[in-house]
């Protein structure tokens, strides 16, 4: 997916809100799907005010936390929401609210206790605001904004003022004058005195408040071109507007040039000698402005034949300069020819600095004569200006080698997934090298692994690799845009818990070109949500040579039975089911009972969460059960893990297993949920598998629970597995040497890599046949 389809898939609306009538965009949907469960619990966005608030917690600042996107989200909420609305006012009308100034205005309780919309004044009120304040608060005041809104609401009725003089104040003008409080007068602004008051009142104060570009004149609606002929009083009708407005600011210019032909033409040669140099800023559209209303459209007729003659701006400046005046006698032909001849040879440069437009029929240099050459090449303004070469493009650091984007330094299974996808590839000597996901995520990122910075990368590779969870995958390009996804061949080395693959995710899936997932419970919900090349590949499973943990340093007697459990909140404790797990150890070994057991729960980013708590009473209650909710270093968490003699996850879903095939990998038994990502490994030979009843996911649950179900573990069954785990030794040799077997035969660093190698020399083609061929054999 290139910039431009990335930057089109922003735009896309998502759907429409008919309660609040915009469509809300697809690039809302990419920032929901990148924040987390909590979040998305938190707003739904299939109902019309949870869309709506998620806008406005957009707008308040969540824009912030995703650069990769923004700016191209902030300009389609702009556009759809705002620009579109604006309606063209070249009078000094009222004006409505915008979708997005009603969505701000709704969602503030100071702006709707300041402004009752409902009245004209109020939306009057609301407008002074959003320009004065509003636009710099949300946006930044981006000029192609500012530039819209003055075309849309500062915008002057040239042909207006073309007929009669009258330099009407814009819907713009009107706002900052009702609203401001200094002006109290009553104003007709259908009068050359009052609309000369509003002007300078505006020029002076609101048109710097409302960081106006080109000292706030207006934008000039009418560009229809006008001759000399049209009018009684010529030149009234030819000066550009703006111009016209510059005398209206400014008493000085008021005094020294009256509204009469004759002013009009001093007015014209005052710019040309001294406004030029004094508003430079300017200079580039009144010139142009100067230049097609008295020059440029009379060329056709300055030219032609025996009707030849000077233009508007060639007879200003004739008229006020004493050498011209004295040397060419425009009186005649041949005055004029020489008049021209010094225009085209001397006076354009020296007026404008550059050559404009030659008259059509200009009669060649050998016809022309004169006494052009005693007027001197005289410059009014210095127009050099420096040229200043572009600023080079910041390079960025690429590397040759499949490119691995991941959590690598995190200490959770997401962080281990690019770790180990790295040494896979290693083994099979496919060069490659990481990318550290550019975001702080809750597990504690202290592992050792080389990584670049995301700033740094150039995600320049042939190949990417995206070893994250597809809602991280979005967040990725929520966080670097759509360099992060240049690459030939983008594959999503994706888990997937639930059932199904929620539809509002399918846009992880255009980030990508095929998808390796690590259990058939994922693939089928991938192949279900997509055409797209889904495979599923071995996950790495190695643990580390390390010792064995000191029981006695968590209280554990020596020769008790100690059972195992492990959860990260983060992946939703519903899922993790932790409570299943405590009761299942509570019936199989009753207080009293003849087995001297421990449960130890090994969980991080539990948080304030409700059936969390319901597991700490439950452990208030049974001294046999350890809680540990920290985070351990890596060696101490794996020298814990073998200091138990079984491990057990009542899991409702997974989208792999780590926990379980590590244990295995350990030679520890594992009883475990019969369901979801754990059955690709664990069999009813090697492990001890729990089923149950499949239910519907609940809301608060999960993010996406809509249509969703899993399973609820037996916890009898789960029961009677630990106590004949605990009590039938060769049954539980013999499945944990299977086990040991299975892991190592399968999902060993060598055997993933080769698997990965294999793939990767395959073109798009027999890539494709290979993912038909693996779903055809389910």
């Amino acid at each position: 997916m290139d910039t431009e389809q990335i930057a089109g898939l922003i735009a896309k609306p998502y759907r429409h809100l008919p309660e609040f009538g915009y469509d809300f965009p697809t690039g809302l949907l990419l920032a929901w799907l990148a924040c987390g469960r909590v979040t998305q619990l938190a707003f739904d966005l299939e109902t019309d005010r949870g869309a709506d608030d998620w806008t406005f917690w957009w707008l308040r600042g969540g824009r912030k936390n995703f650069p990769g996107i923004s700016d191209e989200l902030d300009r389609e909420i702009l556009q759809k929401l705002h620009v579109q609305h604006l309606t063209p006012k070249p009078r000094a009308e009222r004006l409505q609210l915008t979708p997005l100034l009603s969505l701000i205005h709704r969602h503030r309780d100071d702006l709707r206790d300041l402004f009752d919309v409902d009245t004209a004044t109020g939306c009057d009120q609301m407008w002074y605001w959003w320009l004065s304040f509003g636009v710099q608060e949300y946006f930044g005041s981006p000029p192609w904004l500012i530039a819209a809104q003055v075309k849309a609401l500062h915008r002057l009725d040239a042909s207006f003022f073309r007929k009669t003089g009258l330099v009407r104040p814009t819907a713009m003008v009107m706002v900052a004058w009702n609203n401001n409080p200094a002006n109290r007068q009553r104003i007709d602004i259908e009068t050359a005195s009052g609309s000369s008051i509003l002007w300078q009142s505006f020029l002076a104060s609101e048109a710097k408040t409302f960081r106006l570009p080109n000292r706030g004149l207006p934008h000039i609606s009418d560009t229809i071109s006008q001759t000399q002929s049209d009018f009684s009083d010529p030149l009234k009708g030819l000066i550009p507007p703006n111009l016209a407005i510059l005398r209206l600011s400014r008493p000085d210019l008021r005094a020294a040039f009256e509204y009469s032909e004759r002013g009009i033409s001093d007015l014209v040669f005052w710019w040309l000698t001294h406004g030029r140099g004094e508003f430079a800023d300017l200079r580039p559209q009144i010139d142009q402005a100067l230049l097609r209303s008295l020059h440029l459209d009379f060329l056709p007729a300055a030219g032609s034949g025996a009707a030849r003659r000077l233009t508007p701006l060639l007879g200003i400046i004739h008229g006020h300069r004493p050498d011209l005046h004295s040397t060419f006698d425009v009186a005649t032909p041949d005055g004029i020819t020489g008049m021209w001849r010094w225009w085209l040879e001397y006076g354009e440069r020296e007026t404008f600095g550059t050559h404009t437009q030659k008259p059509a029929q200009m009669p060649s240099q050998a016809n022309i004569h004169g006494g052009f050459a005693a007027a001197p090449a005289r410059s009014w303004v210095d127009n050099d200006r420096p040229s200043i070469a572009p600023a080079s493009p910041p390079t960025r650091a690429g590397k040759s080698g499949v490119c691995l984007v991941g959590h690598a330094k995190g200490e959770f299974g997401l962080g281990e997934d690019v770790r180990l996808l790295r040494a896979a590839l290693d083994q099979a000597n496919v060069a490659n090298f990481v990318v550290k996901a550019p975001w702080h995520i809750t597990a504690r990122e202290s592992i050792d692994e080389p990584a670049l910075d995301a700033a740094d990368a150039g995600f320049d590779s042939d190949v990417i690799f995206y070893a994250m969870p597809p809602f991280d995958t979005v967040m990725l390009l929520n966080k670097i845009g759509s360099r992060a996804f240049s690459a030939r061949r983008k594959i999503g080395f994706w888990q997937w818990e639930l059932e199904r693959f929620p539809a509002p995710a399918n846009l992880a899936m255009a980030l990508v070109d095929e998808i390796w997932c690590h259990s058939e419970h994922a693939a089928t919900a991938f192949r279900q949500a997509t055409d797209k090349p889904v495979i599923k590949v071995p996950l790495p499973v190695s643990v580390p040579d390390t010792g064995i943990a000191s029981r006695a340093a968590f209280g554990l007697p020596e020769q008790a039975f100690v059972v195992f459990t492990s959860f990260d909140g983060a992946s939703a404790i519903a899922r993790k089911n932790p409570l299943a797990a405590i009761l299942a150890f509570q019936r199989a070994f009753p207080a009293d009972g003849s087995v001297d057991a421990r449960l130890i729960v090994k969980a991080m980013n539990t948080d304030n969460d409700s059936l969390w708590r319901e597991c700490l009473r439950k452990a208030a209650a049974d001294e046999r059960i350890v809680i540990i909710d920290t985070v351990l270093d890596r060696d101490a968490y794996y020298r814990l893990l073998r200091a138990c003699d079984a491990v057990i996850s009542l899991h409702r879903a997974e989208g792999f297993g780590r926990l379980m095939a590590e244990a295995m990998a350990f030679g520890i038994p594992v009883i475990a949920s019969g369901y979801s990502g754990n059955l690709d490994f664990m069999t009813e030979e090697n492990s001890w598998l729990i089923d149950g009843d499949l239910i519907p996911v609940l809301p608060g649950d999960y993010a996406f629970h809509q249509g969703q179900r899993w399973l609820e573990p037996d916890v009898e069954k789960a029961a009677r597995a630990l106590r004949e785990c605990a009590t039938d030794d060769g049954k539980c040799r013999q499945r944990v040497a299977l086990g040991i077997t299975d892991i190592a035969s399968k999902y060993s660093l060598k055997t993933c890599g080769e698997a990965y190698a294999k793939l990767l020399d395959m073109d798009s083609m027999e890539v494709r046949l290979t993912a038909r061929r693996q779903c055809a054999s389910v």
